[in-house]
């Protein structure tokens, strides 16, 4: 419950299949948390929010309460996708291998079938980001457990290698910011896997996902800009202090996380190796690993330099390289039975692997932000217009 007590948080659990097509491999328990405005009516919609590649917590539910208006006429449902926070199956987390899109959406689907009766009025599937391309998979594969689609700045198009991403950071970084950042690259080049240069090297691609993502981190441009024409050693040093000042160390838990050889159920349960679980995810079914887009880039792994990276992490080669992801949910869309709001920012840096502005939906539409950042209604200053878009096709 938030200080002002306008709304109740419950944690609940659910018994899953490590393997919805094997049930003999056992069960795992998956944390489902509800969130139940205090003035709620009798039939409230449902906000079913999927993924997303991070431990479940109140930030999860509160953010899009907050961000559609903190309607009383919608519950927020969220369960913790497999693999991340406490909702892990297995002593050694080495290699997750039960962790597939496939059977994180089998699990929402018995989400659904376990509340059905508690909230039996429309539910909406809801996610942001990957969370995005969940919630379309999601409406695809069950068509009748949704009446609806809110995706922000969902993947429709994942690739082994993303060179989309590295033309995207060119422009929001602007050619001064790039162009320091790329010599920072260049000093820290070549970088074996999980030694003191890659840790640093890490940092600065955390910071540049930051800066390119979210308007949280514009406010840092400047500083960071200015920072970057230092040494390497230095400018790394400073983005520490920043990482722990401003963003709670994100950036340095993303380092550790992907240089983290073995992981025991222990540690994964701490909480602070749920990237690791996301390179697991891109090195065998999602891809989207950073690549150049032109010669001179901030992103300098090949193929080659992901596949050595990836073993060293998990022992195994990584197959996406091998098969390509097999996750086209851009030819999903048109297929969707129900009504779909995608939203996208027009500074998102994954603008170019979404559905662009111009997409015509047989139901549902496109909402663009221009000066939008990723996942752009994410804000109460504009989800709830969104809202009211979404509310105007059920």
């Amino acid at each position: 419950m938030n200080m002002k007590k306008h709304f109740t948080i419950t944690d609940e659990t659910i018994e899953q299949p490590v393997s919805h097509d094997d049930p003999l491999l056992g069960t795992y328990t998956e944390r489902v948390r509800i969130l139940v405005p205090s003035d709620v009516v009798k039939r409230p919609k449902v906000l079913f929010i999927m993924g997303g590649e991070t431990a479940l917590s109140d930030r999860h539910l509160v953010r899009p309460f907050d961000a559609y208006g903190q309607r009383n006429d919608m519950v927020v449902v969220c369960g913790e996708h497999r693999g991340y926070g406490t909702s892990i199956a297995g002593e050694n987390q080495d290699f997750p291998a039960y962790v597939t899109v496939t059977d994180a959406l089998a699990d929402y689907h018995a989400i659904r079938l376990k509340f059905a009766d508690r909230f039996p009025a429309e539910w909406i599937a809801c996610g942001r980001s990957y969370g995005g391309s969940l919630a379309i998979a999601y409406a695809h594969a069950y068509p009748k457990d949704i009446s609806a689609v809110l995706c922000s700045s969902g993947v429709v198009d994942w690739n082994a290698m993303l060179p989309e991403y590295d033309a995207a950071a060119r422009e929001n970084l602007g050619p001064v910011l790039y162009e320091r950042l790329r010599r920072q690259i260049d000093q820290l080049t070549p970088a074996e896997p999980f030694s003191d240069r890659w840790y640093g090297r890490e940092l600065i691609y955390a910071f540049v996902t930051g800066l390119c993502q979210y308007r949280e981190y514009q406010s840092l441009l400047p500083v960071v800009s200015a920072l970057a024409k230092l040494p390497a050693e230095q400018f790394v040093g400073a983005l520490k202090r920043i990482d722990r000042a401003f963003a709670k160390s994100s950036a340095a838990q993303y380092a550790d996380a992907n240089k983290a050889v073995t992981l025991s159920n222990d540690a994964a349960r701490s909480c602070g190796y749920g990237w690791r679980v996301w390179r697991y995810q891109q090195a065998f079914g999602l891809g989207t690993f950073w690549a150049p887009s032109e010669s001179r880039s901030i992103y300098r792994r090949s193929p080659d330099d992901w596949r050595s990276e990836c073993r060293a992490l998990f022992g195994e080669r990584a197959t996406v390289f091998d098969t390509g992801t097999n996750w086209n949910v851009r030819e999903m869309v048109p297929e969707l039975n129900v009504s779909l709001i995608y939203v996208r920012g027009g500074k998102d840096p994954w603008r170019r692997v979404g559905l662009p502005d111009d997409r015509s939906l047989k139901n549902g539409t496109v909402v663009t932000m221009p000066g939008g950042f990723h996942c752009p209604d994410n804000y109460p200053d504009t989800g709830p217009a969104v809202m009211n878009v979404l509310l105007a096709y059920l």
